[in-house]
């Protein structure tokens, strides 16, 4: 909303400095986007001096002037000029190329029939100061050349760019900005005398007009009056000056008095050709369905019946609150006007509005919500002014339907809940004084309590907490002090899932994994694709009712698809090297009508080179042993106890290569499976490399992780390794030797370790060798071989008793005892 300084004048007395003013405005909720100086394009404009005048020599109503200006030295400038009242030695204002006009054009040096003009010598009309365009200005002989035209008539005007919010519509008008001024400033606000005084005419606009409204929902309040026998013409200066202040284009008196008390009240206005209304009346009903209308920006527009129109006897003459028609416009001949001040309901005005995509200046207040109770001020406004300017005769009375009357609003506040909810210390009177600045009325009722009327025009305020909002605003937000809340400072641990993700992401991507995130949707078809047998639970799909594509038509089942999916994406972009996972929720169904079982679970990928840019070695594919030691040392650093791998066959996991499979446990308890994906499964989803999975379950995962650890002290004394090199069944783990090894439960032993396993020649087939290291450490003396070796023996003899296993041990010294023993 733009406001004139000068305008705001004529209502607030020693209005003061802007920079208070802007200052007020934004510390009340008005936020002031810009502040210009509307007469600030005349600075370039000057005062020059002709010094000669010759005839053009190619146009008879043409002439060639000499004009001289301190501001280009005593060089004089060559301008072409038609008007007639110049003569030498004149100073008029002169405008130079790049100057901007008050039509928005800029000065251009131009050829003229052969000379060139490099200016151009002002009317007043052209410098927008004035309506005389017969002549060039002449101006004072005492004024002082290149002395700009806005410091010799001292023009100046602030305009002030305000910030409107939705709920302040009172604010969408020049009064409405200088209420708030006058209240931020402590000055009283001067109404226009014709909202008290008005001439009338003898006869009775009943007896000439009427009004009936159908809708009373859509349009709650609707008053007309008359005024004949006016002079259609352009607008004196001052009404053309005061619309060009904020932005407004004059069109002629009629219009420009409806736009201007629009402008200055906040109530839009319609000026009707009374003499194109049939039937001499106004009709507000609801359009017909597909009824066409032409508006005045000469389009037609296809109305439905939740719009609401302006009707006369016959037919629609304007869309309400919207625009009017061309069919009852003013024109240059019409004698006899009807006004409109009209209050219509703004969820209507806002529908029809933007379902014809057409917002004007009365649509923009319409659907905020104008005050109902405001219609006849307005309209006397305007009907007083079109008698002084358009010299027209008022016909006495007014016509004002208004079925149900909107009374100001009751509320009750207390000073206690006041000064509580701002966290202020306000006395009675100046929470009284505050809301009586901006023309609310407060009643007391008792010494702490009060009953606040608020002003019609208030169309925001319904409840107690909107008064203290008022209060706080005249005090002004600045005032009110800041305080922060007591909070106690207290750290609290993230709860275990949610940190057993985030440590899951920097322990995998730390491993050189990345994380993929899939959509939660899946298609029926992956269950076939897995090769899941007809039992498998995963195969309790649920299924969406509305689903986007048939790829995406239940709930996943599994993260694998998914996992799959990006894989081959990647490969086919010549991606072929991928270590990925995923933590997500899998679904199964638990029947129609009860919740889905949900699961989540980490899945990860890897596929390609077991290094993506092997520098000194030649490219090696990654191998199951890959997979497994991720997952092992991903389970060690999670805290997960006792880990074990099943690598016997599980019919179960059909979507993973039987003999490259193992079942991962922790105390028994089962976790997932890691292993290399079967070769039709990867056939179903067009990959042509090998893929080893790993897919674990992550709530029992954060069941069974320790959350204590405890230390355990390192010794300072060297450690010492002795090897055992069995050769077992095919069929025995090397997982169980080194675990029936850890059940002897020898206080030396720090820690074992599988060396190698080789089952080719010159091993018997069915059988093969399994390499084991074993390191004995002391806390309190340094071992030697003699000490170690009886254990090492009653290990070795063990291991042979229990597996039926033949074996030689090694130590890591080179006088090591070599011993065979066969079983």
């Amino acid at each position: 909303m733009k406001v004139s300084l000068n305008w705001l004048r004529e209502y607030i007395q020693d209005i003061g400095e802007v920079n208070d003013i802007t200052y007020g405005l934004t510390m009340a909720g008005l936020e002031v986007e810009s502040v210009d100086d509307r007469y600030a394009y005349l600075a370039p404009v000057v005062a020059g001096k002709i010094i000669d005048i010759q005839p053009h020599p190619r146009a008879d109503h043409l002439t060639v002037c000499a004009v001289i200006t301190k501001k280009v030295g005593k060089s004089p400038v060559q301008i072409v000029c038609g008007a007639g009242n110049i003569f030498v030695d004149a100073i008029v204002p002169v405008a130079f190329p790049g100057t901007s006009l008050i039509d928005g054009s800029v000065l251009k040096e131009q050829e003229i029939r052969g000379v060139y003009s490099y200016g151009m010598l002002c009317s007043e009309y052209e410098l927008g100061i004035g309506l005389d365009d017969s002549g060039v200005m002449i101006l004072a002989k005492d004024v002082q050349l290149g002395s700009s035209i806005k410091d010799v008539f001292n023009l100046s005007d602030i305009v002030i760019d305000v910030s409107i919010t939705p709920n302040r519509p009172d604010c969408l008008c020049i009064i409405g900005i200088a209420r708030e001024i006058a209240a931020i400033l402590q000055k009283k606000l001067i109404y226009p005398d014709t909202f008290h005084t008005i001439i009338e005419d003898n006869m009775e606009i009943n007896k000439l007009a009427s009004v009936q409204i159908q809708d009373t929902s859509l349009c709650p309040r609707y008053t007309a009056k008359l005024v004949i026998d006016i002079s259609v013409e352009p607008s004196p200066f001052w009404l053309q000056d005061r619309l060009r202040s904020i932005g407004q284009r004059p069109i002629n008196n009629i219009v420009d008095i409806t736009n201007f008390v629009m402008m200055e009240m906040g109530q839009p206005l319609h000026a009707f050709d009374f003499d194109l209304l049939a039937g001499k009346g106004i009709v507000v009903r609801r359009a017909l369905q597909n009824e066409l209308f032409t508006t005045l920006d000469g389009k037609q527009r296809n109305l439905n019946h939740d719009m609401l129109m302006i009707c006369d006897k016959a037919k629609p003459v304007a869309i309400a609150g919207v625009m009017g028609g061309m069919n009852s416009e003013i024109h240059q001949t019409t004698k006899h006007v009807l006004i409109e001040s009209a209050n219509f309901n703004p969820s209507s005005i806002r529908r029809t509005s933007k379902k014809l995509g057409l917002t004007t200046e009365a649509t923009y207040r319409f659907e905020r919500g104008v005050d109902p109770n405001g219609t006849v001020r307005a309209i006397n406004r305007a009907a007083q002014l079109m008698v002084d300017i358009a010299k027209g005769k008022l016909i006495s009375g007014v016509i004002d339907v208004y079925p149900f009357p909107v009374a100001p609003k009751e509320i009750s506040v207390t000073l206690d809940r006041t000064n509580s909810f701002l966290g202020t210390n306000l006395t009675e009177h100046e929470i009284i004084a505050s809301l009586e600045s901006i023309e609310f009325q407060v009643n007391k009722i008792s010494a702490n309590s009060f009953k606040v009327i608020s002003p019609t025009f208030r169309v925001d305020v319904s409840q107690p907490e909107d008064i203290i909002e008022e209060v706080a605003r005249r005090v002004g937000y600045q005032h009110i002090p800041v305080k922060l809340p007591v909070i106690e400072t207290k750290i609290e641990k993230q709860p275990n899932l949610i940190e057993l993700r985030t440590r899951t992401r920097q322990i995998l991507c730390g491993f050189g994994f990345c994380e993929v995130v899939n959509y939660s949707f899946g298609s029926k078809q992956d269950c076939d694709y897995l090769l899941l047998n007809s039992g498998d639970i995963q195969r309790q799909v649920v299924e969406l009712l509305n689903p986007l594509a048939e790829e995406q038509s239940v709930m996943r089942p599994s993260l694998l698809p998914a996992m799959l999916g990006t894989i081959q994406r990647n490969i086919t972009r010549q991606i072929k090297t991928l270590r990925i996972f995923e933590i997500g929720h899998v679904y199964q169904s638990n029947g129609k009508h009860t919740q889905p079982v949900e699961t989540e679970m980490v899945v990860g990928a890897w596929t390609g080179d077991r290094l993506s840019v092997p520098l000194y070695n030649k490219a090696m594919e990654c191998d199951f042993y890959d997979i497994k030691g991720i997952v092992e040392s991903y389970l060690n650093a999670i805290s997960i106890p006792d880990v074990s791998f099943n690598f016997e066959k599980n019919t179960g996991l059909t979507y993973l290569k039987q003999g490259y499979t193992a079942e991962i446990y922790s105390n028994q308890e089962y976790l997932g499976v890691v292993g290399l994906c079967h070769p039709m499964v990867l056939k179903n989803y067009g990959i042509e490399q090998e893929v080893y999975l790993f897919e674990l379950n992550f709530d029992k995962m954060d069941m069974l992780r320790i959350e204590q650890k405890k230390y355990h002290a390192y010794s300072k004394y060297p450690s010492l390794s002795r090897d055992i090199t069995c050769i077992v069944d095919h069929s025995v783990s090397s997982i169980d030797i080194v675990n029936s090894i850890s059940e002897l439960n020898e206080p030396l032993i720090e820690h074992i370790d599988i060396v190698d396993v080789y089952d080719q020649p010159p091993i018997p087939k069915g059988k093969k060798s399994i390499s084991i290291r074993i390191v004995y450490q002391s806390m309190e003396k340094t071992l030697e071989y003699p000490m170690v070796n009886p254990i090492h023996q009653k290990i070795g003899l063990y291991i042979a008793d229990k597996f039926q296993a033949l074996f030689q041990e090694k130590s890591d010294s080179s006088d090591s005892l070599s011993l065979n023993t066969s079983i």
